[in-house]
């Protein structure tokens, strides 16, 4: 069994590596965004035009990149990621960012293993590794050319400074997710639900630090557009009730923004005003749910906690797409170490069947929940799996860590063993 599953996990990375190699060669428009962000710097542009849709697509065109358009919407800091190869030309630059980010996927593999001490040798890491390589997330990441494996790198890294208790090390990667993406508050409010002060310290100093050193080059009013214009656009407009966006945000928008087409008796759809305070209103509640008790989560489970706090950041986040959900492969390795691995016996139950539905759901292709974008209710329900399998692996991690875990021994249980630890 072992040598199979090794073989299958050298397939399976092979798919993977043939599919980035190919993607690398072809510009998109995630990769756009972020090279004709750099590229202002680097051409001396001023920063605060870059979130003029007009102008900014202009510029990416007059830059190279001719096949696609994009919404200027980051923060202005992310400019700094392809700062270093901002200089090249679209294409090398794609494949350049193509194999630092495979790079940065390898290293984080590597931590999460490391941190929830699984062994590639054995049958349970192999098969860990080859549900990998089948998280459909980690595709898009690669043929968009996001910037996540960066991202997961860097809260691998800050993980890993929380388990061995390096305060400084823990901090720095946080700084950077936020700096780079907006991503880490929830994180943040982990740490000081764990009164991590010296943590959260170093965080803030950090970003106030680079932020000084770097307004020279973004200057004070691409902030204040950034905050005025580009925030608001991707938390409140119309755009993000399309299916594309999987979270908490764009599920209430989708359902009460356009109510008029599919709950007649509300005579009509509601306000922005009302839809946001709606979305507010339940991002917060989840929050609360899924942080709730973390102060008296046992260490061993400590990093658990930590990864479902990334894995909530990505459900509450403005805007979140099939990319973003790499952040869950965090949680997902620790759900699958509580389920599936034990010295004596793996039981196989609810829990275990709703791990496996939601790993399955996570891997549908986008372009099956994106053409119900239109759909009438309750059709448009259908049009949110990624968005359910995240709730479902947020679900699994509360029942984990709030109540002993004792399935029924069934017949699945002794096949499941003999897969694993044959």
């Amino acid at each position: 069994m072992n040598s199979l599953l090794k073989i299958i996990c050298i397939l399976f990375a092979i798919v993977f590596l043939s599919y980035s190699a190919i993607w690398s060669t072809k510009i998109t428009y995630g990769f756009a965004a972020y090279y004709t962000s750099s590229k202002f710097i680097l051409e001396n542009e001023q920063y605060q035009h870059s979130y003029d849709y007009n102008y900014f697509n202009k510029k990416m065109h007059e830059y190279g990149i001719t096949n696609t358009t994009d919404m200027p919407n980051n923060i202005p800091t992310n400019a700094l990621l392809l700062l270093p190869i901002a200089w090249l030309s679209p294409l090398p630059a794609k494949i350049v960012l193509t194999i630092f980010s495979l790079i940065a996927f390898a290293f984080s593999l590597s931590i999460l293993f490391s941190l929830y001490n699984i062994s590639y040798k054995e049958n349970f890491g192999l098969i860990v590794l080859a549900t990998i390589f089948l998280f459909r997330p980690i595709y898009d990441n690669i043929a968009l050319g996001q910037i996540y494996f960066f991202l997961l790198l860097l809260f691998c890294l800050s993980a890993k400074g929380i388990l061995q208790q390096k305060k400084f090390f823990s901090s720095f990667p946080i700084s950077f997710t936020l700096l780079l993406k907006g991503y880490g508050a929830i994180p943040m409010l982990w740490l000081f639900i764990k009164k991590e002060w010296k943590i959260i310290s170093v965080i803030i100093l950090t970003i106030l630090a680079v932020t000084i050193l770097t307004f020279p080059l973004f200057g004070l009013y691409s902030w204040l557009t950034f905050f005025h214009k580009a925030l608001p656009t991707i938390s409140y407009s119309p755009f993000i009730t399309n299916v594309a966006y999987q979270n908490i945000n764009g599920f209430a928008a989708n359902l009460f923004f356009y109510a008029k087409l599919w709950f007649p008796f509300l005579g009509g759809a509601l306000s922005k005003n009302v839809v946001s305070m709606l979305s507010f209103t339940f991002n917060i509640l989840f929050v609360i749910i899924i942080l709730k008790n973390v102060s008296r989560i046992p260490n061993d489970k400590k990093i658990l906690s930590y990864s479902a706090a990334i894995a909530v950041g990505v459900l509450t986040a403005p805007i979140a797409e099939e990319y973003h959900y790499v952040l869950f492969l965090p949680l997902v390795i620790g759900l699958s170490t509580e389920l599936f691995r034990g010295e004596k016996e793996t039981h196989f139950g609810f829990l275990e069947i709703l791990f496996i539905i939601s790993l399955l759901t996570m891997g549908i292709p986008p372009q099956y929940y994106k053409s119900l974008n239109l759909s009438a209710f309750p059709i448009i329900l259908f049009a949110y799996p990624k968005l359910y399998a995240g709730v479902c692996f947020l679900f699994l991690y509360k029942k984990l860590t709030t109540q002993k875990h004792n399935p029924p021994n069934l017949f699945l249980s002794k096949l499941a063993h003999n897969l694993i630890f044959s």
